[in-house]
């Protein structure tokens, strides 16, 4: 489900106001698609980005001057998808594109997806090793 700008912290509306209005709409796109793909991630700023997290940080994203960034904060994962990234700018965990060209739906949603995963068994062997100690 969409949430409305109305809905989403003040600071996330802040963040994403502060760019041009076509790296703004190409930022909302973002916003939605990862909201959409990690439905019980909680959205924040972090080190000046938004940002979802869930049991650990998930995935950002930002942008400068010219270009949007899609931070998956895990340059492991972005070398496995080398190939579909490609044509996209990337450097360490993070994907850079042009505003209005967004990344496409399927590449969000995979990568998304498995930062959820990769995160949730992260958080599982940290506890289960937790509670095989007590």
């Amino acid at each position: 489900m969409k949430a409305s700008k109305n809905q989403l912290p003040e600071e996330i509306n802040s963040f994403i106001s502060q760019f041009d209005p076509n790296s703004q709409t190409t930022l909302w796109e973002l916003r939605d698609l990862i909201a959409k793909n990690a439905s019980k991630a909680t959205e924040l700023i972090s080190y000046g980005v938004a940002c979802f997290k869930t049991e650990y940080m998930l995935v950002g994203y930002g942008g400068g001057k010219g270009f949007c960034s899609l931070y998956v904060m895990d340059p492991a994962l972005v070398k496995k998808h080398k190939d579909l990234l490609k044509p996209f700018k990337s450097s360490g965990g993070t994907v850079h594109f042009v505003p209005g060209e967004p990344l496409p739906e399927k590449l969000i949603a995979l990568l998304v997806k498995q930062r959820v995963e990769d995160n949730h068994l992260r958080w599982l062997a940290k506890n289960q090793h937790k509670s095989t100690k007590s």
